[in-house]
């Protein structure tokens, strides 16, 4: 028996920008994720991570304070199929 296959898209100011596959019967998680995408680069602005995520039908962005998660203030967001993740450079 084979599972469908998951993925979250990552992209900006990230070690590796591209696609991610969720495990099957696992959840992945924006830090996870982003873990694994090589991590947020100096430049990338932690605090309003954005994840675009369709909705009935409608796309919805999802802003997360990835410093608020480092720091366990905030649990840690979990991710579904299709989501993609976007970390903004600071400097604007």
């Amino acid at each position: 028996m084979a599972y469908a296959e998951r993925r979250v898209y990552v992209s900006g100011y990230v070690g590796r920008q591209g696609p991610l596959s969720i495990p099957p019967e696992e959840n992945l998680t924006l830090g996870k994720a982003l873990s694994m995408a090589g991590g947020i680069l100096p430049r990338g602005r932690r605090s309003d991570v954005a994840i675009k995520r369709m909705v009935d039908g409608k796309l919805q962005t999802i802003t997360k304070d990835v410093r608020l998660i480092d720091s366990g203030e905030e649990p840690d967001f979990p991710l579904e199929d299709e989501d993609s993740i976007y970390v903004d450079d600071s400097r604007f």
